[in-house]
């Protein structure tokens, strides 16, 4: 398999701002790890120029077939609805790195990811998230996933409903306040990436074929967040001279 890292540009626009992120690809073993359940996560990927360094240990990757578990990560879908889109066994895929999920059921104009989404998958990521079975038997682990991997569906819009049996839903509308998360999410659609680090992997595979998108947990280095700070603080600069 080449796994030499491709190059595709994926651009962020933030309050006028507009800046290029590299995009590298995923790995998909013979089976999807331990914990995966239904049509969704938790799935084993391996990254191939992705940061993972904020990963706990507890989300990192179980080990998957051939690609074991070396710089490996737990991820889950966002996409459920029709046109539907899949991820496949054996098969590298490049990724852009997003603030939203294209295609699916909604389009090409994307999906922007979900404030609700971020909040839960932050946690996740870092093996914070509250009675998750981090700990847990395989079985208990697995059914864990298909509750976080509905609310995340239901977050973003992909067929599910509010089920306040779900304790991650439920947890989402406490953080959130119950009218915002359950009347249509509210404000918990939207800023997911912004706020909690969280972002859409656009999946393709080589023949430019779009798979299902997947979700990544991944805090800026302190070169971007300078810049940013740089850039924020000129535009400041330029409003002052204007009204000046």
């Amino acid at each position: 398999m080449n796994m030499q890292r491709r190059l595709i540009v994926g651009t962020m626009v933030v309050a006028g701002l507009a800046w290029s992120l590299s995009a590298s690809q995923v790995v998909t073993g013979s089976t999807w790890g331990s914990y995966q359940t239904g049509n969704g996560g938790e799935f084993t990927v391996k990254a191939v120029g992705l940061d993972l360094s904020d990963y706990s240990s507890k989300a990192s990757g179980k080990s998957a077939g051939e690609i074991g578990n070396v710089d490996t990560f737990q991820t889950f879908c966002l996409e459920a609805t029709s046109p539907p889109e899949y991820i496949e066994y054996r098969t590298e895929y490049n990724v852009v790195v997003n603030t939203k999920a294209i295609y699916g059921g909604v389009g090409p104009d994307g999906d922007v990811l979900s404030k609700g989404t971020g909040w839960l998958y932050s946690q996740f990521a870092t093996g914070t998230l509250a009675s998750y079975a981090f700990e847990g038997t395989d079985a208990q682990r697995k059914a864990d996933a298909g509750l976080l991997q509905n609310a995340i569906w239901w977050l973003e819009d992909e067929g599910q409903s509010y089920n306040p049996a779900n304790k991650f839903m439920v947890a989402v509308a406490q953080h959130f306040g119950d009218g915002d998360a359950v009347l249509g999410q509210g404000l918990a659609k939207a800023d997911g990436a912004w706020l909690y680090n969280v972002y859409a992997l656009n999946m393709t595979k080589a023949n430019g074929t779009r798979a299902q998108d997947q979700v990544y947990y991944n805090v800026p280095d302190g070169g971007l967040t300078v810049a940013m700070l740089g850039v924020g603080l000129a535009g400041l600069g330029l409003i002052a001279r204007r009204r000046n």
